[in-house]
């Protein structure tokens, strides 16, 4: 049988060398976490994923979907047996990007990152939005503004939003201006 006292001293040792293994370990791990987080990632990043340019989105929305070849190109219409047709021209949209707002009863704790695009019934439309831009933006701020956080996180709710937003711009900048409207970018924090 072996001796007690000669077996007590070796569990200690293996504890003493066991920690600056595990402390190498999580340097390591910390040291190529930070150099991944800061170097590695955004070079990748760059090359994975493409930016996204809200304008296309919106007028690739309006168009109905995209060209198979690039991501901005309106979609070409199909003639008899499947032929290509001519091009859709394009669609007359003014997008107003990068709203930021405190909805109703959040007590400043919570807010909305919104993109609106309009398609509008033609270039006119565009022309009236551009010279209107400010008092359209606050249009929206105080339209949207007006709802509660459970309001705007309702999909259903969603499409009457959109359709409040369409009437008061068109009391803006005319009847029958704005055909559809969008929401790009929707984020709740």
């Amino acid at each position: 049988m072996a001796d007690p006292s000669t077996e007590a001293p070796a569990e200690p040792a293996r504890k003493g060398a066991l920690i600056p293994i595990l402390a190498a370990v999580f340097v390591g791990l910390g040291a190529g976490g930070a150099s991944g987080a800061m170097f590695t990632g955004p070079m990748l990043a760059k090359r994975v994923v493409p930016a996204v340019d809200t304008a296309s989105l919106a007028l690739q929305l309006a168009a109905g979907g995209m060209h198979a070849d690039t991501a901005t190109a309106a979609p070409a219409s199909e003639g008899k047996d499947g032929e290509p047709g001519a091009a859709i021209p394009p669609v007359p949209i003014h997008l107003l990007d990068n709203i930021v707002m405190n909805p109703s009863g959040s007590n400043g704790q919570r807010f909305l990152l919104l993109s609106v695009a309009y398609e509008l019934a033609d270039a006119m439309g565009v022309e009236k939005m551009k010279q209107r831009d400010a008092e359209i933006r606050d249009l929206v701020q105080r339209v949207v503004g007006r709802r509660t956080i459970d309001q705007l996180g309702d999909l259903q709710q969603r499409d009457l939003l959109k359709a409040d937003v369409a009437k008061a711009t068109e009391d803006v900048i005319g009847p029958k201006t704005v055909k559809k409207v969008f929401f790009p970018q929707f984020v709740i924090q």
